[in-house]
């Protein structure tokens, strides 16, 4: 008989590793066949690694309308770490993929409630309200993440594309840099 000794550790970081280069293949690339053999293979060397199962539902599985499997994917992830919060906005960025909007928000509500110093709660529920036309809550709650996250410029982008007043100085005054002028703060 041979006794086979595996190093946890090891297989481990090998999944880690092959998360990380799924993300590249997918989201840059558009090689979504090779990044979901990627990310199925991370999953199989890691199955308890929560955040191939997360990424494979959020950035794979939903974007190619692929929801109920996407679901269950992020399940798994939310039972592999019930604690993080980005896995629970997460399940809110599925549902509002799916235009399930009320369902988004209540997620994104409870989310807050969670953790209320977590910004992404605020900003994607205003994601959320945006997208369900509710454009005074979805100002009030993108502000909200703003004033806790400073001058993300995904979040900048949705109150621009809200015409919140203001926002034209902000990004008149940006340089290449992005060096974002008083007036933005």
């Amino acid at each position: 008989m041979v006794v086979i000794e595996v190093d946890e550790q090891a297989v481990e970081q090998q999944a880690v590793g092959t998360v990380g280069r799924a993300l590249p293949h997918g989201t840059y690339d558009w090689e979504w066949m090779e990044a979901e053999a990627l990310y199925r293979r991370a999953i199989e060397l890691g199955p308890g690694y929560a955040t191939a199962h997360h990424w494979l539902a959020g950035d794979l599985l939903a974007l190619h309308g692929r929801f109920d499997e996407a679901a269950e994917e992020m399940e798994i992830a939310r039972q592999l770490d019930p604690l993080s919060v980005i896995i629970q906005e997460g399940r809110g960025y599925l549902l509002t993929l799916a235009r399930r909007y009320d369902e988004a928000i209540a997620v994104y509500r409870a989310l807050a409630e969670l953790d209320s110093s977590f910004y992404k709660a605020y900003t994607s529920m205003g994601r959320a309200y945006s997208l369900k036309g509710m454009y005074g809550a979805a100002i009030a709650m993108l502000e909200k993440g703003r004033a806790m996250a400073g001058e993300v410029p995904s979040v900048l982008g949705v109150l621009g594309a809200l015409g919140h007043r203001g926002l034209p100085r902000c990004f008149a005054g940006c340089d290449s840099r992005h060096n974002w002028p008083a007036a933005c703060r």
